[in-house]
């Protein structure tokens, strides 16, 4: 049996049938499309509909399987089958129309090809196949099997370079390190006469890469179609390659009359733009995987200051692009027309970075294994809501069960209320905050429970299916939420998915397995957002709360049992508590910490045994101890902030501030904030002076010494002319910067106000900084220690100083 990775699942229209098409490349590295002419699309209707449905399903071909099915509200239910997908939307529109429910209705048609055979990004292949044109391996009608196997991926970036105007391409870069060794690191591109003066020569052998120069934009093109198919890369990135790179591409080709061929088909690749704030554009190269490195990075949840390519490469790399500022379209156009060289490494260099950056964070092995977790494709491994219903959908079709089609979904899950009479379900619940003790201390446990949501799923057998079935059956055994939600005690389909992905990941993490540990770890902890989302067919704000709720009550417990012990509890959240451990010596405090945190596991399951009469699979753990611990309070009260802290961890001897939701953490806080607070704390935890740091400070910054960290960086959310006129200081900012800004604005505040960098007019406000950056930093933090920010300002009592 040939063992091969799914790239691309799509389907083809062939002589009014749909025919199945899996692209992919087995472990042999060969190319192959699965090719079904015997899949059908579908959807569900309960039988009680059937009656009603029959003048409208008359209409239309159609075929009534003979199996039995139930809808998750236990009514019987059959599955009507069309002849080729686009004919199932307006058959459920009209069905629909009539008052008559459709399951499933809303399906991808090879998304449930893929789910009913249990195929997970992986497949094993049992046929013979016949060679291909521009695949390696046609295989037809052959049987199919979930498959085990993490493919080694042949890797491209592609980077293109424009006029200012983007409508023609003047070059593309390709960057890639492929499997056994292999290396792309080329740049094309065509010169026009009327644009460029530089006559330099620039030769095939370059010690960046490879440069070719073609006859005129069509031919480039032609390049780029032929250099797709010699270097036949599985997977096709960049950095926003889709909504701009391949976008402008399609355009291009279509103008030049060039068919635009980049796949392993002779089939136009396809650019569909995004569709509302949600989705994210997708582009279909038929064969290959397109991803887009923003997209990767974002999906795995990597927090940057700036996500631009720049930004990113420098923060994560230590390198940016070769070209940057407002206006690098123009310092681009200049470059084409003045310097070739300069401008062909520097798109060069943009390409390099993508792939550089993916490496660095290992974001295609994580979305590798996310595919073969959720069975989604690579280009959309990220999409929780999917690949939830990948997952459940097919445990459900497996106990012979249909889900909801999304629209049908609140019409569900309001049949499966405790309330028969509730005109619509509660809002969502979210974790609990516990209010905060503000104060400088020393040796504070961190107490984390490990995947908490999970946890509670798994513990109290929370589940959509579950639900469902205890509000049909109110004498079913039961386990009752605190939101008075019930769920059956020996049926449920999340838990039995957690029961699987918890100790795989377990075993990662004891193997040292990365980045299989946090592809598990991230699909398990979207299942609770998942199921508060409207835009998901299992979403019920009773099951969402039910898990929440037993969060808050677990987390109260938690801070009760504490309390009782005699410790100070300063603050919690969701599902961390923050204790005062009382001891001075901090490995005497650790070794108390441990065992605190065994005793309370113990007790916290005595209690879920007693109270629910379920095996506890909730786990306390110690997380860290900090040293020295800072919790703010809200400016201009006593109160405690929430979600906001520092404090100074210890590792093998060397002591390290770590920031929480502080400024020293936030992108729109200048760089002189984030150096201010960070030494005023350090100072101020080791018992340092600070009042001759203070004043050296404001110093420095009233004499312009430090100018360069005055910078505010703010992204537009939508174009310049949507902001009416009451508008915030990047919008003004953005306004005064020649042509077209770019989405993130970078700006200084003035005497004359808000003004972009590079483009002052007037002299820098320093006392703006003063008073809107460097006082709430120091009065939040001085007061603790019996100070005041005025008094360095020559405003307060000037004795004393430390």
């Amino acid at each position: 049996m040939d063992r091969g990775f799914i790239l691309h699942p799509t389907y083809m229209i062939e002589q009014g049938r749909a025919v199945v098409h899996l692209f992919g490349v087995t472990d042999e590295a060969a190319s192959f499309v699965i090719r079904d002419t015997q899949a059908r699309p579908s959807f569900f209707l309960r039988q009680k509909d059937l009656s009603l449905a029959e003048p409208i399903l008359s209409e239309v071909r159609h075929e009534l399987k003979d199996q039995s099915w139930q809808t998750m509200q236990g009514e019987d239910a059959v599955e009507v089958s069309l002849a080729v997908p686009p004919e199932v939307p307006p058959l459920r529109d009209r069905l629909r129309a009539a008052g008559i429910e459709c399951h499933e209705a809303d399906i991808p048609f090879v998304t449930r090809y893929l789910c009913d055979r249990g195929i997970r990004g992986a497949v094993g292949i049992d046929g013979t196949y016949r060679k291909g044109r521009r695949v390696n391996r046609i295989y037809e009608n052959v049987r199919l099997e979930p498959g085990d196997f993490e493919p080694d991926l042949r890797l491209v970036s592609i980077d293109i370079e424009t006029d200012l105007t983007a409508e023609h391409v003047l070059s593309f870069a390709l960057y890639g390190v492929l499997p056994h060794g292999g290396r792309v690191e080329e740049v094309h591109f065509w010169r026009d006469p009327a644009r460029t003066t530089d006559t330099g020569i620039i030769g095939e052998d370059d010690s960046d890469g490879f440069f070719f120069e073609h006859r005129n934009e069509s031919v480039l093109l032609r390049a780029l179609v032929e250099r797709m198919r010699e270097i036949d890369p599985d997977v096709l990135t960049g950095w926003n390659v889709v909504d701009f790179d391949l976008r402008v591409l399609e355009q291009a080709f279509g103008r030049c009359g060039v068919p635009f061929y980049i796949g392993r088909a002779d089939l136009p690749c396809r650019v569909r733009a995004r569709d509302g704030s949600w989705m994210t554009s997708r582009a279909t190269v038929h064969g290959r995987a397109v991803i887009d490195g923003i997209d990767l990075l974002r999906g795995a949840f990597i927090r940057l200051d700036n996500y631009a390519l720049d930004g990113a490469a420098r923060e994560l790399l230590g390198e940016g692009k070769t070209i940057t500022g407002d206006d690098r379209g123009t310092q681009i156009e200049r470059m084409y027309r003045e310097d070739l060289g300069g401008f062909l490494r520097y798109n060069l260099t943009d390409a390099r970075l993508v792939i550089e950056i993916l490496a660095k964070k290992n974001l295609l092995p994580l979305a590798i294994r996310r595919a073969l977790l959720t069975g989604l494709p690579l280009d959309r491994v990220a999409a929780s809501i999917a690949s939830f219903d990948f997952l459940y959908i097919g445990a459900l079709h497996r106990r012979g069960i249909v889900a909801p089609s999304v629209q049908e979904a609140t019409t569900a899950a309001l049949a499966a209320t405790p309330s028969p009479d509730a005109e619509s379900q509660p809002a969502a619940i979210g974790g609990y905050v516990l209010d905060s003790t503000p104060g400088i201390y020393d040796n504070v446990w961190l107490f984390d429970y490990q995947s908490l949501y999970p946890s509670i799923i798994r513990t109290f057998r929370i589940d959509p299916l579950g639900h469902a079935r205890a509000f049909n059956d109110p004498d079913a055994e039961a386990v009752t939420a605190p939101n008075e939600a019930r769920f059956l005690r020996e049926e449920g389909i999340l838990p039995d998915i957690l029961e699987e992905l918890i100790p795989r990941r377990l075993e990662a993490k004891r193997r040292g397995a990365q980045v299989e540990s946090l592809a598990i770890k991230i699909i398990m902890n979207s299942f609770y957002g998942v199921l508060a989302s409207p835009r998901c067919r299992f979403f019920s704000t009773y099951v969402s709360n039910a898990i929440t709720t037993f969060g808050q009550q677990i987390l109260l417990w938690t801070k009760d049992r504490l309390e009782k012990r005699g410790y100070q509890v300063i603050y919690g959240d969701t599902d961390s508590v923050f204790v005062v451990s009382g001891i001075a010596l901090t490995d005497e405090s650790e070794d108390a910490a441990r065992a605190v945190v065994a005793d309370l596991n113990r007790e916290l399951s005595d209690w879920v045994k007693e109270n629910h009469d379920m095996e506890s699979h909730l786990h306390l753990e110690f997380e860290r101890q900090y040293v020295k611990f800072f919790m703010p309070s809200l400016r201009h009260t006593v109160s405690g902030s929430k979600k906001r802290y520092a404090g100074v961890i210890e590792r093998a001897g060397v002591r390290e501030i770590v920031f929480t939701g502080l400024e020293s953490v936030r992108r729109d806080w200048t760089v002189l904030s984030k150096d201010f607070q960070r030494h005023l704390l350090m100072r101020v935890f080791e018992d340092q002076p600070i009042g001759d740091f203070v004043k050296e400070f404001l110093r420095e910054l009233r004499d312009g010494e430090k100018d360069g960290d005055l910078v505010y960086r703010k992204a537009l959310r939508k174009p310049l002319a949507e902001y009416g006129k009451t508008t915030p200081p990047h919008v003004k900012a953005a306004r005064l910067i020649p042509g077209k800004p770019g989405r993130l604005i970078s700006y200084v505040m003035t005497t004359e106000g808000p003004q972009p960098v590079g483009y002052l007019t007037a002299p820098l406000d320093y006392e703006h900084y003063v008073e809107k950056q460097l006082r709430p930093i120091g009065e939040s933090i001085l007061q603790h220690v019996g100070r005041s920010f005025d008094e360095f300002l020559g405003k307060g009592d000037q004795l004393g100083l430390l």
